[in-house]
């Protein structure tokens, strides 16, 4: 008798977990951390930091990358350093994704990246191995509808990490 009272007693518990209308619903998982431009994040062994983003019509000087009628480049420049006790693969990890507020991927514009990375103060050679505490810079740009282009609803994303443009 005891058994059959002990497992009623379960099977109202459990029977109890569910929720009803006027009782508090299960603790939903807090959403993800937005980071915002300057903020630096942990990426692998790695700290990803946005130092900036801006729109642009046209990227390297007269024989650079540029916009047409109606279009834009938006253009982050960021940072990655290594946060370990060994060398890790700078260009490990996934790329940089411009998302609109749709939820909708935009590609990267390869010239204008190119142009991007090529006007940075002190330029970066191509580097493939990032020493311990040592940072690397780097930009990436995309060409997008400048009607479309909306800063306070677009951000950047890097797996599992989002950047706000704000």
């Amino acid at each position: 008798m005891k058994k059959a009272t002990i497992a009623a007693f379960a099977l109202l518990a459990l029977s109890a977990c569910g929720s009803e209308p006027g009782e508090p619903a299960a603790q939903e998982a807090a959403p993800a951390k937005v980071y915002t431009i300057g903020e630096a994040a942990p990426f692998e062994d790695k700290e990803l930091t946005i130092t900036k983003v801006e729109e642009m019509t046209s990227i390297g000087g007269e024989m650079g990358a540029k916009a047409g009628p109606g279009e834009t480049f938006i253009v982050a420049f960021y940072t990655q350093k290594n946060m370990v006790k060994e060398p890790v693969d700078a260009l490990s990890g996934s790329s940089i994704s411009l998302i609109d507020e749709n939820g909708n991927t935009y590609a990267d514009d390869t010239m204008a990246t190119a142009m991007a990375i090529a006007s940075l103060d002190n330029m970066p050679m191509l580097e493939t191995t990032l020493n311990p505490g040592v940072s690397s810079k780097s930009a990436v740009a995309w060409k997008v509808a400048k009607a479309n282009f909306d800063r306070a609803t677009w951000t950047l994303k890097v797996e599992e990490l989002t950047f706000s443009l704000k």
